[in-house]
């Protein structure tokens, strides 16, 4: 119970984090991303699977669009 009241409130903490006067978010978030390297990140995270998760996406997507709902059996009463 006190763990989940901790992520709550570190949570809300970075929802409502009030940028010091002159920081430019860009930079601070480009900073972060280069220490936690995030694996699905494609736009600021250069790493050896980057090519593979892009197809992957792009895979995925393709299917998307093409997915139509089954028309399944008719229910008649």
């Amino acid at each position: 119970m006190a763990g989940d009241a901790r992520l709550t409130e570190w949570m809300l903490g970075l929802a409502v984090w009030p940028s010091p006067e002159g920081v430019v978010l860009d930079e601070i978030e480009t900073a972060v991303l280069a220490v936690l390297v995030p694996p699905l990140n494609l736009d600021k995270v250069a790493t050896p699977w980057r090519a593979a998760v892009r197809s992957g996406r792009k895979r995925l997507a393709d299917q998307a669009r093409a997915w139509m709902p089954s028309t399944g059996p008719s229910r008649s009463m």
